[in-house]
Parts: C-alpha cells; structure tokens; sequence
C-alpha cells in the first residue's frame, strides 16, 4: 500500500511538471506543440487528482490561446480551475486565474471591467510573490488602455510596472518593459525615443527569446518606422516578422504583420498587393475587433483604386461591426476613420451634401479625439522632462536655505510657461493637420470627380483611352488586347424599365467587368452602354478572357430579374498605333452585334 501511495505521489508530481512546461510554451506562444502535449495528459477517469487545478488552468489557457472568442466555453473551465482551488486556500494560482479572466474581458473590449479588476490582479501577484505575473498584467493592461488613446492612464501602469521591475533585476522584465515603452513612445509619436527602446528590447529577445516576443519587437519597431515614413525599413523589419510568424504558425503575430504590411502597401500605392495582404490578416482574424480593420482596409484600397462599389459594399460591412463596439472604442482614431471614408465614398459618388455630413462628423469626433490624446501626450513629455526627479531634489534645496526657493520658484514659472507653449504648440499642429487633412480631401474628391465615371465607379472614357496609349508607348515591343464592349439591346432596358433600372444594369455589368479584371488590365467606361478593355495579352488568352466575360454576363440576373447579354470586338497587336486598334476593334464590334451576345476577332493585316 505504502508503495502504492509513493507510486502515485510520483505520477502526480511528473505530471504537474507535464503541465507547468505546457503552460511556459502557451506563454512562448508554442500553441501547436502545447496542444499535442496537453492532448498527452492522462486525465483521471474520478477527475481527481491533486494537479486538477493548473489542469483546468491550463485547459483554459490553451482554449483562450487557440479561439479567445469562445468566451462562454472559456468561463466554464475557469469556473472549473476555481472550483479546486477553493480547497486549496491561498494557492499562487488564483493569480494566473484573474489574469486570464482580465485577458478574456479584453476580449470583448470590456475596458471598465479590466480596470476595475487589473489592482486585484496585482495585489494578489505581488502577495504570493510573483513580481513577474504583477508586471504582465500591468503590461497588459497598459496596452490595451493606449489603444483605445488613454495615454497618459497607460503610462501610469508602466510606471507601476517598473517599481515593480525595479526591486526585482530580471533582464527578461527589463525587455518586456522596453517593447511596452517602445509601443506607448509609438502611440504618442515620440518616434526616435520609440525606436531606440524597441532595439533594445529586440536584442535582447533575439538572443535569449522567447521567439513570439522577438517577432513582436520586429513587428512594433516596423510600426513606428512607418510612423517616420521610412517604409524602406518598416518594410523591412515586418517582412521578417510576417515570415518568422508564418514559419512558426504564431496566428496572431502573423496577423499583425500581414495587417501592418497591408498599411505600407497602401501607403505606396500598390493597392493589389495590399489588398492580398489584408485578405491574409482577415484569414487569420477571429475578434470584432480585427474584422471592422479588415473590411476599413478594403474599403481604403478600392477608394484608392476609384472602385467605389468595392468601396461602399466593404464600408457597409465595416459599418456592421463598428456598431457591434463598445463606445470608447468607436471614439479611438481607429473607429472614427469610418466617417472619413464615408465622406470620400460620397465625394466620389458626387452626393456633396452628405459628404459634407460626414466630413463635419469626422472632423468633430477627430478633433474629441485629438483633444484627449493631446492632453495625454504633453503630460507624457513632461515626464520625459523627469519631473518627478526635479520636484525630489526641489525639496532638498527648499529644506536648505530661502534663496534656492527663490530659484524654484522661478524655474517653476519656467516650466509652467514653457506647458503653455507645449500647448498652443499642440493645438496649432491639430489644426494644421485639420487644415491639410481637407486640402487633401478637396484634391482626392477632384480627382475622383475628373478620372471617374461617376455612375460605375470605372475609370471615365479620357482616362482608360489615355492610360492604353501610354501603355502602348511604354510597352511597344509586346502585345495588348484592346477588347470593345456593347452591351444588347440596352435601349429597350431604358425603354421597357426605366432609366432607373438602367443605370444599374450599367452598374452591375461594371462589377462583372472588375471581377474579370487583373492588376495590369486597363477598364473603362466609354459612354452609354459602351466599355473599353485593355488587356496585357496575346490573342488566345484575350478571347478566352473575352468569352468568359460573355458567360458570366450571359448567366447574371440583373436589376427586375433581366437577363443581358453584351457583344465582343477584339484586336491584338504589337507595336501599332492606338487609333488602328481602336479602328480594328470597333469593326469585330459591329460584327459581333449582327448576331448579339457574340464575341469577334479581327486581325491586323
């Protein structure tokens, strides 16, 4: 019997270190690895064992890694790990068990409900002597407060973080501290001073790991470089993170980096590569939260490519989930930015009435928000003025004799003063931006209005002939497709329908024409019911092409239920003059229209 009992002390004890390693590669970010070994785990078939509690713990920390939405699911195995704690008084645990509870609030944005229980977290930490947990939840927390723009709350829990840090010498702390600076510097746009806490913190997670933090550090480091407007070494950085997080199945910072790459992309202007890398980051997005960014996202890029009904039916499902989050989170510059693409997409639209109602919306909610992290971020520069320290040695001078007060007080006018400046400094740059955010408005709303055509959102009949002429002109030793489009006997849609129905015939037969249509394609507008394709390919691919446009068009179900067709004219040439296929291809147009819903091809002599 007594064998029996130091038998199973034994399995209990390995059994225990089994799943302590399993929660350290849950914090490494390890999630595949400590999946199968938690699958490993014997559970006993009383469910009693003395290790039931970091059991459930764990249990519940992997499901939170794997799928934090599954709230509910999660809850009950927390309920679970209390349950055997409670016959464990005062066990370290319950600790890890509020952080993971603070974790699954901040799931949901639940900031009030975080903060209210972040001081618990701490007490209880600190109490059973685990400093390091203490500084996580800090960390945590301080993070979650700057996103939603609460810098100045969030450098307080830094501060709290690093008295903490302070007493304990942990290099591993040190680092930790340093990314949390590096982000909040970042949020508050103290770039260099971002930057430089960043490398730190990257040289040391790429030497002593873990391997999930070292891809966070490339990842916010590339952020505040694109800050800069240095995109050469934002780019840089988050494609090593986006590869090491792929190489590594880490969902989450591969996430992040496809997203954060999406920005540059956009940025630059290369609108099909950043649309791929927003689809990437959609993929891996599971919360509210990475969803409204996603379909923001897309709506930026069609804007940019003047695809306004892309543009209009992303911002729609933006809107979906911008009123599924919570207040303060629709108040962060994040949230706000829908209001500005509604405006743009309005502009483009020529509604000028209601894009004035969303640029006045906009602008006041932006300006809320400027006013509230501006406050935050002079408050932050006067703690990089050390403040804390100057009022410290103040006191000594004032204990010494009356004529250092007298120099306090002046030097405390000084500064008072010099927050006065800060200020108005502060406001004159939120109008500066306000003023150039509207000059760039007015020239992208120009723009939209003299390349667009305002009812399909294609580019217009002066845009698409000048773009396949310079094509041409760039390209004349390969082979461009000019594609001439009519749609069949569009009169009698006008005639037997409506003008109503008409136009958005024209504008569901553009959409086909786009989903069609690849990055190089030239597609436009040419008046009427009339289009223009130019295709960068040889003949075969073109008519191939051509013939699946007519396909999908013939099995669409237009407005009213109508059934359209349309007719095909195309040439192929290499090193002709635009006039001569224009010519060729308007001729297997009217050919292609004597028998309707046809595609034909004429060659160049």
């Amino acid at each position: 019997m007594l064998t029996f009992a130091v038998d199973a002390a034994a399995d209990d004890a390995a059994t225990l270190v089994e799943i302590n390693s399993i929660r350290q590669l849950i914090k490494e970010g390890d999630i595949g690895h400590a999946k199968l070994r938690f699958q490993g785990v014997e559970r006993p078939e009383d469910d009693y064992a003395s290790w039931m509690a970091e059991y459930y713990l764990t249990e519940a920390e992997l499901m939170f890694a794997l799928n934090p939405t599954e709230v509910r699911e999660i809850r009950a195995v927390i309920g679970l790990a209390q349950g055997e704690l409670s016959l464990r008084i005062g066990s370290p645990l319950y600790a890890d068990v509020w952080l993971l509870q603070l974790r699954l609030n901040a799931t949901d944005r639940e900031l009030d409900s975080v903060m209210s229980q972040i001081d618990q977290v701490v007490e209880l930490a600190v109490s059973h002597k685990r400093p390091e947990l203490a500084i996580e939840a800090l960390l945590f927390a301080a993070e979650l407060t700057n996103e939603y723009g609460f810098n100045l709350l969030g450098f307080e829990l830094l501060q709290r973080a690093s008295a903490i840090e302070s007493g304990l010498g942990s290099a591993r702390m040190e680092a930790e501290l340093a990314l949390a600076y590096g982000k909040f510097y970042g949020s508050t746009l103290i770039l260099k001073r971002s930057i430089s806490e960043l490398n730190l913190a990257l040289d040391y997670f790429k030497l002593h790991g873990p391997f999930r933090r070292y891809i966070d550090s490339h990842i916010a480091i590339g952020q505040s470089y694109f800050l800069t407007s240095d995109y050469q070494q934002a780019e840089a950085h988050i494609l090593l993170a986006e590869r090491l997080a792929s190489e590594s199945d880490l969902a989450a910072q591969h996430r992040d980096s496809a997203y954060a790459l999406a920005r540059i992309r956009l940025a630059q202007g290369e609108w099909l590569q950043a649309r791929e890398y927003a689809l990437k980051a959609l993929a891996l997005s599971i919360s509210l939260t990475d969803q409204f960014d996603f379909f923001k996202m897309r709506s930026k890029i069609a804007l940019a490519q003047n695809d306004l009904w892309t543009a209009e039916a992303a911002l729609n499902r933006a809107f979906q989930h911008y009123n599924q989050l919570p207040q303060s989170k629709q108040e962060t510059h994040s949230g706000i930015e829908v209001w500005q693409l509604s405006a743009m997409l309005a502009a483009g639209k020529e509604r000028f009435q209601q894009a004035w109602h969303y640029a006045q919306k906009y602008e006041a909610l932006e300006q809320q928000a400027q006013r509230k992290v501006g406050t935050s971020g002079i408050e932050s520069l006067l703690i990089e003025l050390d403040v804390t320290q100057l009022n410290s040695r103040n006191r000594r001078l004032l204990d010494s004799n009356h004529e250092y007060q007298t120099k306090l007080a002046v030097a405390a006018e000084r500064l008072r003063m010099q927050n006065i400046i800060d200020l108005l400094t502060v406001i004159l740059v939120v109008f500066m931006i306000a003023f150039f955010a509207r000059l760039v408005y007015e020239k992208r709303r120009l723009a939209l209005l003299a390349n667009t055509d305002a009812l399909t959102g294609l580019n217009n009949r002066r845009v698409g002939l000048e773009r396949t002429q310079t094509w041409l002109s760039q390209h004349p030793d390969k082979e461009l497709s000019v594609v001439l489009i009519d749609i069949d006997f569009f009169k009698k849609v006008n005639d037997q329908h409506g003008h109503q129905v008409g136009d958005q015939v024209l504008q569901q037969f553009a959409q086909i024409l786009r989903d069609h249509c690849r990055g190089k394609d030239i597609v436009a507008r040419l008046g009427g019911e009339e289009f223009l394709l130019a295709l960068p390919c040889d003949q075969h691919n073109a008519m191939q092409r051509a013939e699946a446009l007519r396909a999908s068009c013939e099995q669409a179900q237009f407005s009213n239920g109508l059934r359209v067709t349309a007719s095909f004219g195309v040439v192929v040439g290499k090193g002709h003059p635009f006039e001569l296929l224009y010519e060729k291809a308007d001729q297997a147009l009217y050919q292609a229209k004597r028998e309707r819903n046809k595609v034909e091809l004429v060659s160049i002599a």
